[in-house]
């Protein structure tokens, strides 16, 4: 899709993005004419408006290379996962696209009374959750936390790494 109106925007910029321009040069050569004087306003009309395109198809291009997600996209990951049952809470949340596709890291807490069976088919059921709920998400990593006093305590092996 993004690929697509990159396309169409160069084509844009290459086809009508030399009309303003071509405009402005006869104009000019041509003396700067009365009669002539509409192809000054029209070439510049035609400039500013291929440079407005120009700028927006270039944020975008930039917030893709960078792995940008929409933040709506990221609150819909996390309302599907708060009202994936048993799901207690919702931690980090991190989507990025890989490619044309998107990629979902998740911390969901589960109740620390659930077996390591019970956890991982919630966290399966919050991923199926995800992959309907979500357009272009292929893949999610759900990770489960106990929902107990001593959180930090199950982390203290890793907390001086992250």
């Amino acid at each position: 899709m993004l690929g697509r109106y990159i396309k169409s925007q160069i084509m844009v910029l290459i086809c009508g993005g030399l009309v303003g321009p071509i405009f402005l040069v006869v104009y000019f050569a041509l003396g700067q004419m009365s009669i002539m004087s509409w192809m000054l306003w029209v070439g510049l009309l035609i400039t500013v408006a291929i440079l407005f395109v120009l700028k927006d198809a270039a944020r975008e291009v930039f917030r893709r290379l960078m792995d940008a997600v929409d933040p709506a996209m990221v609150d819909q990951v996390e309302t599907t996962l708060r009202s994936t049952p048993h799901v207690l809470d919702v931690g980090q949340v991190r989507v990025r696209w890989i490619g044309h596709h998107l990629h979902a890291e998740c911390e969901i807490t589960v109740a620390d009374t659930a077996t390591v069976a019970d956890a991982h088919q919630i966290a399966h059921d919050a991923e199926h959750r995800l992959a309907h709920a979500v357009p272009r998400l292929t893949t999610a990593t759900v990770h489960t936390e106990p929902d107990s006093i001593d959180r930090q305590h199950h982390h203290s092996a890793v907390a001086t790494h992250r």
